[in-house]
């Protein structure tokens, strides 16, 4: 259903992280190429150090095609199943850095009136390295679509 690769634009040689999302696997979902444009004009203006930055969206045939840089992180689900296999544990310091800052972005995106609406650790990129090492939460736009196309966004914090 969701197939994501790197790729890299011709004009200027920048990598990316191009997500296909094949919609004719989702039930009862219309995505318009009206409802991207709406949220690609919120998405771009919203810039953040711990975001994974989104670039475009559109739709070919039956897929959804998300554009986003290539951060190179690697994803919470990723580094819970390395640290599992090794039998450690993450620090306490590390994971509450993790979730304020995950907190604060969330925030800081409901405020500009974006609901990511698919938060989980496969979406929370992470570099190892410093205190902590540095987030970024990623897959921006497409969740919130899908649930505005079901039902209102409703979220609390």
């Amino acid at each position: 259903m969701v197939t994501t690769l790197a790729v890299k634009r011709i004009s200027d040689g920048k990598h990316f992280q191009c997500k296909k999302i094949n919609l004719s696997k989702l039930v009862d979902t219309e995505i318009t190429p009206a409802m991207l444009k709406e949220r690609d004009w919120i998405l771009k203006k919203f810039k953040h150090e711990n975001i994974v930055a989104y670039e475009e969206s559109f739709l070919e045939n039956d897929q959804c095609i998300i554009i986003s840089d290539l951060c190179g992180f690697t994803d919470l689900s990723t580094l819970i199943r390395i640290q599992r296999k090794k039998g450690e544990h993450f620090r306490e310091d590390e994971i509450l850095s993790l979730v304020d800052t995950c907190c604060r972005v969330l925030v800081e995106a409901e405020d500009l009136g974006i609901v990511h609406g698919g938060i989980h650790p496969g979406n929370i990129m992470v570099k190892e390295g410093g205190k902590g090492g540095v987030v970024k939460i990623n897959n921006w736009g497409l969740s919130a679509l899908l649930a505005k196309t079901h039902t209102k966004d409703i979220s609390a914090i």
